[in-house]
Formats: C-alpha cells, structure tokens, sequence
C-alpha cells in the first residue's frame, strides 16, 4: 500500500498528508541501476491496466486474485477504481465528488475516504465499499479515511487525528505514544494494525507502532534516527516501512526497514540516500521505492537479502519505465504505477511459471521480465 508520505526526512510530517506526492510529479531521469544478483531466478510478465484518460493515477492494492484499487484525476475530481480482473471500474462516492481507495481485501472490499456531500472543503468520511455499495464508517460526521482492509473487513484509518480500527461499523481509537497525532496504515488478518505515533516528548519525533488487541500499542523503534513509520503488516506480524538512520552515518536519510519480534532490519537503498517501504507479503516479499546513486526513485522488490530495482529487469524494448511498486500479494504479484507510450499506466507484474517445454504461462502480456 503506496500511501502518500513525507520523502523530506529533515522536515516534520504535520499529518499523513505533508510532503503529499504524486506520480505524475516524479522525475522524468531515466531510473535504471546496475543489476545486482536476486535470490533466485524468477521470471514475471506485465500486464497494462491503463489509466481511465486520467492525468494521474495512483495503484494502491492488489489481492490474491490480482485485482487492484487506486485512484485516479480527471475532470477536476479524484475518483476511486478497482480493477475487476478484466476492467478498471469507478467506485462511485458517498455522495460528493470525491473518493480516494486505499486497501483491498481478498473479497475485493475496498477502503478509503469520499465526501458525503458536494459542497466547497467538504468533509471526508472513511468507508467501506463491497462491490455493489459503499458503507459510510462515520455517518455521524467528522474527518476520517479508511486505509486498509483484512479479510475480515476490519478497517484501519484514522479518525481526525486518532489512529482507528473499525470492526462491524464500530470505532476504536487505537491510542497513541504519547503524542497528539497518530496514524494507523496497515491491518493483517489477526487485526494487528501499524501505523505511526508522534511522542510528545518536546520533540518532532514519530515512531512506527504495532497494536493488537489486549496488548494495546508497541513503540517499534527506528534505525538509530529520531523517526520511524511502519505501513504494512503481514499475517506473520512482519512489518515494513522506513526510519531515518542516525545523524552521522555514512547513509544518512530514510531506509526502508523490516520489522520482527523487536528486530527492526535495515534494507538498503538501490545506491542511494533514501529508500521506502510500502508492502509486504505472507512471503516476507518487500515492495517500495528507492533513490539510485543518480538520484530518481525506483520501484524495488527485496526478498533474501537483496533489493532489486524492476526497472533493471524490463527488456529495453518494452517501453515502461516504472515509476511506483504500491503493494505486493501473496502469489508475488506486484502493482504500481510507471510510464509507457508518454502516459503514467497502472500495472501488474505477475511472475510466470515456466514449464519443462520452455515456455512460459502468464497473464498475456507482451513483455517477459527474467531477474538476473
């Protein structure tokens, strides 16, 4: 789940939505690394889920089903989709002309925020969509999104700036660490959620939580820096986002991490200062974002040991150069968001499986992509 982040680690995050970012703003500079060894061969096919004649599109989840939501602009309004597993279809809002879709479950019920009414700055409410209606998780009122779905359909959000579960229609505020602002992004099936807390310790220091029920919420720590956020859980309570490293090391900035059992694991960068987690699977397969040593920020797989960069796996003549990795499933298929033909697409890159003839059997697509 590719929720918007702050990428300027000096500066403070007043919200989940500071230093907000956009596909279609990131940079047009070739995002290609050297290609470093993977853990094992594997080979994927992309397939082009395209971009409803938006100009942006964002892809947030992807199910075991491989089908996928985001939310896209068009016509001055932010619009909410799920990819059925054949088209991409608007969800609709509660009301007003805005929605944007978060998380996804494996029943294909999805999560975010819409506004009820079309009226100037109207409120946004966290709902829950399921296939044929959206829910309204907050009708009494308020300011709420919805942020991740378990297979339960718990919800994980936020309720103004409280970190919230919804289980059955009903709020609970998840408390905090000790600050006044705390998030909750990521639920797994037992219903543990992580998120972010600010301390309130004098500082502008937040830390990456777990929460579950009857333990209540757990400082995960950082890397050595002052900050941590933590934005997905699998059903092994293994978690990723990323920390800021301390002041001083020789790779200062933002890594992405990988969170178990109190160990928190430094996942490297694709060469440089930054990177970002923003998935994991029930494999302990990592999806995010990284600086390369030239600067722009690739879409990377980590899995063994090693971060691949996916644009170092497209042939050259396919013509994508992708931008995002949003989420990844449990079969290993991932969605973001990247370039082909002079327009941002959503994709799903699926690995293929390769029979004793040679070929392979995947998702149609034109492309072959073998990691090294």
């Amino acid at each position: 789940m590719a929720f918007e982040r702050n990428r300027e680690f000096g500066d403070r995050a007043t919200g989940p939505w500071a230093g907000w970012w956009l596909v279609a703003g990131l940079a047009a500079a070739a995002c290609f690394t050297a290609a470093g060894p993977a853990a094992q061969d594997l080979t994927y096919t992309i397939l082009d889920l395209g971009n409803q004649g938006a100009s942006s599109i964002c892809a947030e989840g992807i199910n075991d089903a491989g089908q996928v939501t985001g939310y896209y602009f068009a016509d001055d309004e932010t619009r909410g989709f799920l990819y059925d597993g054949s088209q991409m279809v608007e969800i609709g809002t509660l009301g007003g002309t805005y929605c944007r879709t978060y998380g996804l479950n494996n029943h294909a019920h999805v999560t975010g925020g819409s506004s009820p009414v079309d009226t100037p700055n109207p409120p946004i409410h966290a709902f829950i969509y399921d296939g044929v209606s959206m829910t309204d998780l907050d009708p009494s009122g308020g300011y709420s999104y919805g942020v991740a779905v378990n297979d339960t359909d718990q919800v994980a959000g936020w309720w103004y700036n409280h970190a919230a579960r919804w289980s059955e229609g009903v709020r609970e505020d998840l408390g905090n660490l000790g600050g006044d602002d705390c998030y909750a992004l990521g639920i797994n099936n037992p219903g543990q959620v992580v998120g972010y807390s600010y301390l309130g310790d004098g500082t502008t220091d937040a830390h990456a939580f777990l929460w579950e029920s009857g333990v209540g919420m757990t400082d995960l720590g950082t890397l050595g820096g002052g900050r941590s956020f933590a934005y997905d859980i699998n059903d092994l309570s293994q978690v990723t986002g990323y920390s800021l490293l301390p002041p001083g090391h020789p790779e200062y900035g933002n890594h992405a991490f990988l969170w178990h059992d109190g160990i928190m694991i430094d996942l490297g960068t694709l060469g440089g200062q930054n990177s970002f987690g923003d998935a994991i699977n029930n494999v302990g397969q990592v999806v995010g974002e990284a600086e390369g040593a030239t600067g722009p920020t690739c879409p990377f797989l980590w899995q063994d040991g090693v971060m691949v960069n996916l644009n170092d796996l497209l042939p050259p003549e396919s013509g994508w150069q992708l931008w995002t990795a949003g989420d990844i499933n449990n079969l290993g298929e991932i969605t973001g968001v990247g370039m082909i033909n002079g327009e941002s697409h959503v994709y799903i890159l699926s690995p293929a499986r390769i029979f004793a003839d040679g070929f392979e059997s995947g998702n149609n697509s034109a492309w072959t992509i073998a990691v090294p």
